[in-house]
C-alpha cells in the first residue's frame, strides 16, 4: 500500500483568483430530499393557488401532494425539504462554474465521527478501490478543519450565486483537482456484474469481469440457465471478492 498522501501537496495556498472544482465552502446550502414517497406542497394559504415565489412573512399552508392538483400540467411546486449549511466541496467542473446556474457540491464529513479507515481512504493504490465514492481531504494546514471525507455519491446541488469567492477557505493543487477527477470518473464508470447467488436473469454464455483486470488467470466462460443461480468464481473467492458476473454477446462475424 502507498503513503498516505502529504498534506503539502494538497491544497494551494495561494489560493487561485477565481472558484474552482475542489474549493471548500465553509456554509454552503446542503438540501436533503425527504425520506417519502410524497411531498409536502406548498400553497396559498387563503386560496391553495401555487406560488410563484414564497416570500418571507408570506402566508401560506402545506398539504399533502394527493390533496390538491400538484404538479398538474407539468407545473413546477415548491415542497417542503430539509436543509442545513455545512461544510462542503464543489465537484462541478471548473470550465462549467460560469455557464451554470446550479452547481454540484459534496457535504464534508469528518473522519474522526467516521467509520472509515484512513490509510484505505487516502491511499494512491487505485486498483484495489478500498472506498470507490470517498474522497479523503487532510487537515487544513492552518486548522480551519480536521481531516474530512467527501462522499461523491452524495451531490447535492446549489445556486452557484450564493456561493462567493470570498467564502472560500481552501482550494486544491492542481495535481490533487486531477486525482478528485479521476476518482470521479472512475465512480461513474465502475462496471456492475452479477453476484454470487443472483438468479440468472437468461440463458447464456457468462464471464466475471473482475477478473478481466488480472493478466496469468484463466478467466473462462460459463452457460448459465434462466432462473439459476450464479456461482463462486473460483479466482475471486481467493481473495475474497464479490464476483462480477456479466452476459457475453454473440460476435456479429459469427
Amino acid at each position: 500500500m502507498l503513503p498516505a498522501q502529504p498534506d503539502d501537496d494538497f491544497y494551494d495556498l495561494s489560493l487561485p483568483a477565481e472558484l474552482q472544482q475542489g474549493d471548500i465552502i465553509p456554509d454552503a446550502p446542503l438540501i436533503s430530499i425527504p425520506a417519502s414517497e410524497h411531498l409536502a406542497i406548498i400553497r396559498d394559504a387563503r386560496t391553495n393557488k401555487r406560488l410563484e415565489a414564497p416570500a418571507p412573512f408570506q402566508e401560506v399552508k402545506i398539504l399533502h401532494e394527493q390533496a390538491v392538483d400538484a404538479f398538474s400540467g407539468g407545473e413546477a411546486e415548491h415542497v417542503i425539504v430539509s436543509a442545513r449549511r455545512g461544510l462542503s466541496m464543489i465537484v462541478t467542473q471548473t470550465c462549467d462554474l460560469s455557464d451554470h446556474a446550479n452547481w454540484l457540491v459534496c457535504p464534508m464529513y469528518s473522519l474522526e465521527e467516521a467509520d472509515v479507515k484512513e490509510p484505505e481512504l487516502f491511499s494512491e493504490d487505485d486498483w484495489k478501490q478500498h472506498y470507490p465514492t470517498l474522497f479523503g481531504v487532510p487537515a487544513h494546514p492552518e486548522k480551519y478543519f480536521d481531516k474530512q471525507y467527501v462522499d461523491l455519491a452524495d451531490m447535492r446541488s446549489v445556486y452557484g450565486g450564493g456561493i462567493k469567492l470570498s467564502q472560500r477557505i481552501a482550494s486544491l493543487t492542481p495535481l490533487k483537482q486531477g486525482r478528485l477527477n479521476d476518482k470521479i470518473s472512475r465512480m461513474f464508470s465502475r462496471v456492475w456484474g452479477y453476484s454470487t447467488g443472483d438468479t440468472v436473469p437468461q440463458d447464456g454464455k457468462y464471464r466475471c469481469n473482475l477478473c478481466n483486470r488480472f493478466f496469468g488467470i484463466e478467466n473462462a466462460e460459463i452457460e448459465l440457465k434462466a432462473g439459476s443461480q450464479f456461482p463462486l468464481c473460483p479466482n475471486c473467492a481467493k481473495l475474497h471478492k464479490r464476483p462480477q458476473w456479466y452476459r457475453l454477446q454473440p460476435h456479429k462475424k459469427f
